[in-house]
């Protein structure tokens, strides 16, 4: 059974503490007072108050990279086991059950995907353009349902991006009646 170079478990490593080491930035940022100072750098004194806008957009931001680097740390640890199992009846070779060669870029870009992700439904959500219909109303306005909000776009962002797609085919779509302008030859 083949194993996994030196080089593929060196950038298995750094993927790892790399989303690791983003999930602890977003926890700090979202339930301690540690970034307070880039808080106060970024938004002055208006910093502390979550409901300020530029401030619950980049709380947005950091519960949707939240979601994101769970989701990737979580990919992780079942691609290794499923290649790695020890009852693995067919001998599969697990460099080809877990190529991090191939999915490296993924798992640095993903992160930063899920918090932009999070940030456009959020806006999307507060002009209407998405209709949200769980919970009550008034719950929406709560920043502990904005967050869960945030997260669970972050985790799912594949999804998301499927919902997007059907929402843009909807909005974008041409009438039944419209007829595709026809292009004379010259």
């Amino acid at each position: 059974m083949n194993k996994h170079s030196v080089n593929q478990k060196i950038l298995t490593s750094i993927a790892v503490f790399y989303n690791f080491g983003l999930s602890i930035i977003a926890i700090l940022w979202l339930m301690t007072n540690k970034m307070d100072g880039s808080k106060q750098w970024l938004f002055g004194a208006k910093s502390c108050d979550p409901k300020y806008p530029q401030m619950l957009l980049f709380s947005f931001f950091f519960a949707g990279m939240l979601g994101g680097t769970i989701y990737g740390l979580r990919s992780v640890y079942l691609k290794l086991a499923e290649a790695y199992n020890p009852n693995n009846p067919d001998g599969t070779d697990p460099t080809k059950i877990f190529n991090i060669d191939v999915w490296l870029y993924w798992y640095l870009y993903r992160p930063f995907q899920s918090g932009i992700i999070a940030v456009i439904i959020f806006a999307l959500f507060k002009e209407g353009i998405l209709i949200l219909q769980v919970g009550k109303t008034e719950q929406h306005s709560s920043i502990f349902f904005q967050l869960g909000l945030g997260f669970l776009i972050g985790f799912g962002s594949s999804s998301v991006f499927d919902k997007i797609k059907e929402v843009t085919e909807v909005i974008f779509a041409k009438k039944d009646n419209e007829k595709p302008e026809e292009v004379k030859p010259k």
